[in-house]
């Protein structure tokens, strides 16, 4: 069974618009799996900075000023001026 069968399963079930919304997010949870933890340290030269990553999250700095990011979320960072990558532990 393909993904359109399964869409159109759920629209003529008798959940209707909740089956759909459950539907899409299994879907997204299966395309985007959330299994990476952060594990690259990174600082930026200005403290006051805050960061929105690429997978949604913000950037919360730890108590030396440093932050977590995973490899994808880096990516991007490394074209942002004033980027420390990535900090010594």
């Amino acid at each position: 069974m393909d993904s359109t069968a399964q869409a159109l399963e759920y629209l003529t079930d008798s959940t209707g618009f909740e089956g759909w919304m459950q539907y899409m997010e299994e879907e997204l949870r299966r395309l985007n799996p959330q299994d990476e933890v952060p594990s690259i340290r990174v600082n930026h030269v200005e403290l006051g900075m805050t960061f929105h990553l690429i997978s949604g999250r913000i950037a919360v700095r730890g108590a030396d000023g440093s932050f977590l990011v995973t490899e994808e979320e880096l990516r991007p960072l490394r074209q942002v001026e004033g980027m420390i990558l990535p900090v010594s532990a």
